[in-house]
């Protein structure tokens, strides 16, 4: 199979769409073209369309559960991207626990893992930065979270190069 036989990608406009539409759209390309994906990569969660709740943290609750249903229901990996709390220190990130992303435990809620690049502005500059991941539940892998000093990171090109940096 070609790149474009394995790849679909579909833009949403922002604020348009609910979690439960992205539940229809995977369904309906399930039933029409006998295809489910493999992933789908959700940039930025907060632009989805938030349902009728009291608050926002019980409408970013329901969002989160209907996810993680869709997740199972469909066997496929769900990743989130939002900007979480600007930390300045690898100290920082070290203290902040993996459920107060942004504020909200609900955004860890259905990940297994959270990635974080700190990043100073002497490694803005080098691209270098000091990255993170965090474990929010357990995936049957070693407990604890594994943190790199100074790594190289392209944010432009996403290239990341781990052996660069010095495990801490």
């Amino acid at each position: 199979m070609g790149l474009g036989e394995n790849l679909r990608l579909r833009e949403i406009p922002s604020g348009k769409y609910e979690v439960k539409d992205i539940r229809n759209m995977i369904l309906l390309s399930k039933e029409n073209d006998n295809f489910i994906p493999d992933v789908v990569v959700i940039d930025y969660f907060s632009c989805l369309k938030k349902p009728y709740a009291k608050n926002s943290w019980e409408a970013e609750e329901k969002m989160m559960r209907e996810l993680e249903a869709i997740a199972q229901e469909f066997k496929i990996a769900i990743h989130l991207f939002e900007q979480m709390k600007n930390l300045n220190t690898m100290e920082d990130a070290k203290a902040m626990d993996a459920d107060i992303a942004k504020g909200s435990s609900t955004k860890g809620q259905i990940a297994s893992f959270i990635f974080e690049f700190l990043r100073s502005k002497e490694q803005k500059g080098n691209n270098r930065a000091d990255f993170i991941i965090k474990k929010t539940r357990d995936t049957g892998m070693a407990k604890g979270d594994s943190y790199f000093e100074n790594i190289y990171f392209n944010p432009s090109t996403c290239e990341i190069d781990l052996k660069q940096g010095r495990d801490v």
